[in-house]
């Protein structure tokens, strides 16, 4: 009886596992309508997932409220962070522009698209690293322009709700286009499953003194 209870709770996993990866991957694009600039946030929905884009300035510390954003029909989002030499791009010409994405859930940003690029512009990373509302820089130079869309893997590919895409380069400039995020894994599926592997390592054990009795 408890195989066939382990049995069913692997069952149920995987279940809730396959749901959840069915509904993992949206893509938040901002290359449809035109938004006047805003100090605010431009908000957006998709699957389920609520997201925030708001105007940032990379101080050299930290990443601060500031400046202006805006949404350009066909080819994306743009900062203006200052009233001096600024342009219609997310650029690093006299202050370093960031684009905040605050999502309602904890989610992995996957990749980032660009458009208005070039082969040799670069974009910064930031995440909130402490969770606690404040974006740090993880990397200053990434690549974007790798053929426009930058996959992230590996030590950038992290949870969290707050994200920030800047440019931190005097030469730096560039409109996103759109993002990518898959969501974290439902908590109930990962019980399940942590259960349905407790189940088996005590079946394990069981027979494993069955058979030296």
């Amino acid at each position: 009886m408890v195989r066939n209870t382990v049995i069913s709770l692997l069952a149920g996993a995987a279940a809730l596992f396959s749901v959840t990866a069915a509904h993992a991957v949206s893509s938040f694009d901002f290359t449809s309508g035109t938004s006047s600039w805003t100090s605010g946030a431009l908000s957006y929905s998709k699957d389920g997932i609520g997201l925030d884009v708001s105007a940032g300035r990379y101080t050299g510390g930290n990443v601060v409220d500031s400046g202006y954003i805006r949404q350009y029909n066909s080819s994306g989002l743009a900062v203006y962070s200052s009233t001096l030499f600024d342009n219609h791009e997310i650029d690093g010409w006299n202050h370093n522009d960031v684009a905040v994405f605050s999502f309602s859930q904890d989610v992995f940003l996957t990749s980032v698209s660009f458009n208005y690029n070039s082969s040799d512009d670069q974009f910064a990373y930031f995440f909130d690293t402490d969770n606690d509302g404040t974006l740090e820089l993880i990397n200053a130079s990434l690549d974007a322009n790798p053929t426009d869309t930058y996959t992230f893997a590996g030590l950038l590919l992290k949870a969290g709700d707050l994200f920030g895409i800047g440019a931190i380069g005097y030469n730096d400039d560039f409109k996103i286009a759109s993002v990518t995020v898959s969501a974290v894994p439902l908590p109930p599926a990962m019980a399940l499953f942590g259960a349905a592997m407790v189940g088996l390592g005590w079946l394990s054990r069981r027979r494993k003194s069955a058979l030296k009795a």
